[in-house]
């Protein structure tokens, strides 16, 4: 059975810093859903090389995810993140985080064979 977490605002910077040293160089998978253009694979099985919230300059308040590709590094930007939240399984493996946006997308990294998330208090209960 998995269990959907709501990630409190104040704690964006450090969950996605704890989901990001867990998941370098793991396989994800990109998808972003929107109104205007539906359901869309961004990347299939690439490597994660970053997931972070932007607290500093032009970009601050932005969450953005890069992975590698055989075409060199893709990186997506959520500009306007309003709402994050991770899904875990029974043995508190992340599967996917969700990324939701002002303008009502939504923005999916889906992990493979994750390791289980720290008992710390980046994670609420």
């Amino acid at each position: 059975m998995t269990r959907i977490i709501e990630i409190p605002n104040d704690r964006w910077t450090s969950f996605l810093k704890t989901i990001s040293r867990l998941a370098d160089g793991r396989s994800v998978r990109l998808e972003v859903a929107s109104r205007e253009l539906g359901d869309q694979d961004m990347a299939e099985l690439q490597p994660l090389i970053g997931i972070y919230f932007e607290t500093k300059g032009s970009e601050r308040g932005e969450v953005v995810v890069s992975v590698g590709s055989d075409r060199g590094e893709l990186t997506h930007v959520v500009a306007k993140p309003t709402r994050i939240a991770v899904t875990i399984n029974d043995a508190s493996e992340p599967q996917s985080v969700a990324i939701e946006d002002a303008d009502g997308g939504t923005t999916i990294v889906h992990f493979e064979r994750m390791p289980a998330l720290p008992a710390e208090p980046t994670v609420p209960a």
